[in-house]
Order: structure tokens, then sequence, then C-alpha cells
């Protein structure tokens, strides 16, 4: 990496990751990688160093938790091949950060009852490989009042990557019986809407939006809803439900038979973006986002919560010159000015102020619904907003 300002971009995305950029260090104090100059890495390390007793333990306050199973991973063992990450869960989470919603990815392994008690929503993008265990877990979390989204080929497989014959893990929690493995894929499939649903936003029946041309062919049971189905624009065909509505318990869930969040990662399509979006709010039941923001695409933000209860908003500016058909180039980043911002307020909590870390400055803020609301005058690169609390 050159000593530019992609540098400090990556670092201050390391830190809002919780993580730390050591990689970048340690290629030029030791190997004297690029022009070997430490200026901009060091803003990065000075900023850690400022924020690190609130840092220091932090945790992302996600409206959605994308959880990548371990049993996915274990087809290389009948030489199966999954895209539950980074094609599906990668895109889900692009998708989620563009369309500012609060996000975390927790892996199976670490998938524990306490944990589950915590969330609002999880996805499970392609995450085909499911034990009976983790199953059923998540059946009761979901039967509890949790919201479930499902795509692709999520319990299509055993722990071990063996095709299950019992019409998947989540049969019975997503409404869904899978008739075997993914069919072929085509182009030109798009995803056509039968039925007005909540969880469909402004699409209603008859609408086509952009679909996935990879489909597992599934039937759809009990009280379960097919709200679209996957249909063929050059030959007509329809072949097959495309997204399933159902409720289980006091939850509610969504199982998409192809994955509109691995084709965002390519196209970015934002009527995509938009109905992803939608669902995954559907299945919070309305709970609001933890965080907003209003500026260009490109603005993304990253949540924390601190270990007093504080809220960090790493606000990244991720705007300027892109191409990303010619490799990895050179970036320079724009200026963005008069970023609004506003952070969800914790019930039975009160705000002392909000302060800009990186400008070293306190910020005007009001309230309003909840939210604490403020504008960051100048974004380059990144600017972290602490909202702090009584």
């Amino acid at each position: 990496m050159e000593d530019q300002d992609e540098i400090r971009m990556e670092g201050f995305t390391s830190l809002a990751c919780g993580n730390t950029p050591l990689y970048a260090t340690a290629n030029r104090l030791y190997y004297k990688v690029g022009s070997g100059s430490l200026q901009r890495v060091q803003e990065v390390f000075e900023l850690m160093q400022g924020v690190e007793d609130m840092h220091e333990g932090s945790r992302p306050v996600p409206y959605v938790s994308i959880v990548p199973t371990w049993e996915s991973l274990q087809q290389w063992r009948t030489k199966g091949k999954s895209g539950n990450w980074p094609e599906m869960s990668g895109g889900m989470g692009l998708a989620l950060l563009e369309g500012r919603i609060g996000m975390d990815v927790n892996p199976s392994t670490e998938m524990s009852e306490e944990w589950l008690a915590g969330q609002g929503v999880i996805a499970l993008c392609g995450a085909s490989g499911l034990s009976e265990e983790g199953a059923g877990r998540l059946g009761e979390w979901v039967k509890r009042g949790g919201g479930l989204l499902a795509t692709y080929d999520t319990g299509l497989y055993d722990g071990g990557g063996k095709l299950r014959r019992d019409g998947g893990a989540l049969r019975e929690v997503l409404g869904v019986e899978m008739q075997g493995e993914p069919l072929e894929s085509q182009p030109e499939c798009y995803y056509r809407v039968k039925e007005r649903h909540e969880a469909l936003g402004e699409y209603g029946p008859g609408a086509v939006v952009e679909g996935d041309g990879r489909l597992v062919p599934v039937e759809a049971r009990g009280g379960a809803k097919v709200l679209a189905e996957c249909w063929n624009l050059g030959t007509e065909e329809v072949r097959g439900p495309a997204i399933i509505a159902n409720r289980y318990g006091q939850g509610r869930t969504i199982y998409g038979s192809g994955s509109l969040e691995g084709n965002y990662r390519y196209d970015r399509v934002a009527s995509t973006g938009r109905l992803l979006r939608t669902i995954v709010e559907y299945l919070g039941g309305g709970k609001p986002q933890p965080y907003k923001l209003q500026g260009p695409r490109g603005v993304y933000g990253v949540l924390r919560q601190a270990r007093n209860g504080d809220r960090v908003l790493w606000v990244l500016g991720n705007v300027g010159f892109k191409d990303a058909a010619a490799g990895r180039m050179r970036q320079e980043y724009e200026v963005v000015a008069g970023v609004e911002v506003a952070m969800r307020i914790p019930e039975g909590r009160q705000v002392k102020g909000m302060r800009l870390l990186r400008a070293k400055q306190d910020m005007a803020f009001r309230e309003e619904d909840g939210y604490a609301v403020g504008i960051i005058p100048s974004l380059h690169i990144a600017e972290v907003v602490h909202l702090m609390l009584r």
C-alpha cells in the first residue's frame, strides 16, 4: 500500500471493526515497503490511543447479525462448494452497510443461548450446512419472537456436508420443503411478486425485480406464503418459489431460494438493496434502527457500544474515484460536507453531549424521536462521533 489517503481509510476502518491495523506498520518499519513514510499511519494510531479507554472492550450494536455456519465450510469433505462466505454473507454485509443498517458478524460456533437472547434479526446467507443442535437453537429463538432471514441452500446439508433428504434442517421454522440440490443457473432471471406483503415494501402483485439465476427447488408448507416466484425473462418459464414468508411461534421468517445478497455484491442494483432493507426491517418488527446517516452514497457507519454504555459511531467517507474492474486502484477521497448523524438514545439514559473525536471538538445536537441528531461539518476519510450518556 502506498502512503496516501487509502492507508488512513484502511486503518480507520480496521479500528471501526474492533481490530488493530498493525499490518501496514510492520510492512513499513521492517520490510521498507512503499515509500517508507509513517506519517499517515501515525494519525491512525494517535486516534487509537485517544479513544483507547472507550474502544477497548466495545462491541457492535447490530440490527442484524450475520451468522456464517461452521458446518457450511465442511462441504469440501464431499467435494461440494459453499457460497456462504464471502459471496453471500459478504454480499449481505455490503447491502446492510450501504443501507445504513447496524450489523455484526457472529460465527455459529459462538451462537450461545445468551447471545441469541440479545438478537433481533439473524441472517443465514447460503449457510448450506447446519447441525441439528444449531437448527434447534435457532428454531427456539424464532419461536420466542426472533426474525430469521435464510437464503439459498441454508440447512440443505448436514454438519458433514452431506445432502439432507428430509426437506432441510429448518423446514418447520421457514415453512419450506427443500426438494433437492440447486438447479442449474440461468441468465435473465427475475423475481415476480405474487402478493402484497410488508416485507416487500413498495412492490405489489405483478412487480418484477432483478433476481438470482441460481435456485433451490422448494415448496411452501403449512401456512407459509409464496410472496414472489422466479421467472426467466427469456423463456418465460416460472422456475419456482423465490421468496417465502412464514410465522413460527411468535417469530417471523423470510426464505429466499436464490441469493439476492450474492447478486448485490456484484451488481449493486439499488432496488435489490432496498428490497433487502425492507425484508430485514419487517423481520425486526418495526424496531428503530440504532443509527441513521444522511449523506451521499459511500458514507458508511459502524456503531459500537463502549463498556460504560456510551455509543460511538465511526463514520467512513468512502467517497472518491473507484474502478473495481481495474483492480486495486489508488484511492483519492473527497471531502463531504454536512453529514447528518442520528444515534438512538438507549432506554433509561440521558444525553450529556456529543463530540467529534478526530476533530477534537464538541458537536451541537438536538434530540428528536428518541435520537440524538447532529451534523458533521466536514468529513474526510473518517470521523468518530461519541454520544456521551448518563
